[in-house]
């Protein structure tokens, strides 16, 4: 098994509030968690496995793929 790593850009999140979309930008300063969401709606077996996650800022938006 091989390891991805993503890098996602702050512009790429959502702000959401118990599954609602809210109409902003996240505030870095307020973010209090992350959450995965598997949207395909297709029944069966899935895994997620997550290594670590870490913030950082002055990136390039790009976003690295390498996965697991």
């Amino acid at each position: 098994d091989e390891w991805t790593e993503v890098r996602i850009p702050l512009s790429n999140f959502v702000a959401s509030y118990f599954g609602r979309t809210l109409n902003q930008r996240p505030d870095p300063r307020s973010i209090g968690g992350i959450g995965f969401l598997l949207g395909d709606k297709q029944p069966g077996p899935f895994r997620l496995e997550i290594d670590w996650v870490k913030a950082e800022t002055g990136f390039t938006p790009m976003e690295t793929l390498t996965s697991k």
